[in-house]
């Protein structure tokens, strides 16, 4: 393995325990690189060592996107001491106009979806006299965002989709390496009679299916292990045998995974998935949608079941219906040895190779 540089992280911000700031937390632990963020939330849970990051600005009342653009728009102090910067987010990119000296790395774990995959969904969140405006924002960071990715050395993504989708974007190469996800030993392979659903509650993520199917299987325990925006509506369509957690920190929810009976995750154009690699950790199967880059995580009932690119809830509930304790329970090992290829070994020896 080649020596480990001097390496600066750049990362938009810390908002949710999804799977970018995951990749970053075990990325920054494992090669003791410094790490400077644009924004945390101050409700974040925090991993491993996070709590001595470098923090640009934490402004109240100012929306955290708005903040992190512009900051990254000033030159990051010092950014010319390092051997490599790793670039991770859509906003930390658009310092590296102001790197002179060292090679410089982007990791994108999505291109901005605001200007390419759902535009005109973010359009229509603003006011109808405000659309022009924003979508003359939304050019200039696209001249922008475009500029600055290629200025990179290397371009790494989380998936063949990911890599597919950049290609047809922006018409440049990225190399695919899967997210680190953490092996778990000594499993007992049991559960205790529930299904979970580990999407972040945000409308892309569709869990307002899962519920719905769920709704119409009373005999049939769902707990929905995680949180987001969508949290208040879902909560209210929900029966007596759908339970919610909240955002949980890392240990509470890998409780959750190994006592589960699956997991059910079916994101629309989801870039990777790194929840279902984590369920497969697990000894875990997963149903899942045939949408984005989760379909190279699941293997068709050898680690969970793939579902339509549009499931209905009629599909969903077969499929529950379909892996049952004893039929997840056969699935173990198969699910244990599918996550190995995702292992924080395989992730760090491999990126270590690009930092040369």
């Amino acid at each position: 393995m080649n020596k480990i540089k001097n390496v600066l992280i750049l990362h938009d911000y810390f908002h949710v325990n999804g799977g970018a700031e995951k990749l970053v937390t075990i990325l920054k632990n494992k090669i003791q690189a410094k790490i400077i963020v644009g924004w945390i939330n101050k409700n974040y849970i925090y991993s491993d060592g996070l709590d001595k990051v470098d923090v640009l600005c934490n402004l109240p009342l100012i929306p955290r996107v708005i903040q992190v653009f512009l900051r990254f728009l000033f030159k990051i102090k010092n950014i010319n001491n390092y051997d490599v910067v790793i670039y991770s987010g859509v906003f930390s990119i658009l310092n590296s106009v102001y790197q002179k000296k060292g090679k410089k790395i982007y990791y994108c774990h999505t291109l901005p979806r605001f200007i390419y995959k759902m535009n005109e969904n973010y359009l229509n969140r603003f006011n109808y006299l405000l659309r022009p405006f924003v979508k003359l924002a939304f050019s200039i960071y696209k001249r922008l965002y475009l500029l600055n990715l290629h200025k990179m050395d290397c371009i790494l993504t989380n998936s063949m989709h990911s890599k597919r989708t950049i290609k047809e974007h922006t018409n440049l190469d990225a190399h695919v390496l899967y997210p680190p996800i953490k092996q778990s030993n000594n499993l007992k392979n049991d559960n205790k009679g529930y299904y979970l659903s580990i999407g972040r509650l945000e409308k892309y993520k569709r869990v307002d299916l899962i519920i719905k199917a769920f709704n119409e299987m009373p005999d049939k325990q769902l707990i929905v292990a995680s949180g987001g925006s969508e949290l208040s509506t879902l909560k209210r369509i929900a029966k007596e045998n759908i339970k919610f957690t909240g955002w949980l920190v890392d240990n509470e929810l890998q409780e959750l995974i190994n006592q589960s009976i699956a997991c059910v995750y079916i994101p629309k154009n989801e870039d990777f998935g790194m929840s279902a690699a984590e369920a497969n950790a697990h000894g875990k199967p997963v149903i899942i949608s045939k949408s984005g880059g989760i379909v190279e995580i699941i293997k068709h009932e050898v680690t969970g079941i793939i579902l339509d690119e549009e499931p209905t809830i009629k599909d969903i509930k077969i499929a529950v219906e379909n892996l049952d304790s004893q039929k997840a329970k056969n699935m173990f090992y198969d699910c244990k040895e599918n996550s190995k290829k995702f292992s924080e070994d395989n992730f760090i020896y491999e990126f270590i190779n690009y930092l040369n």
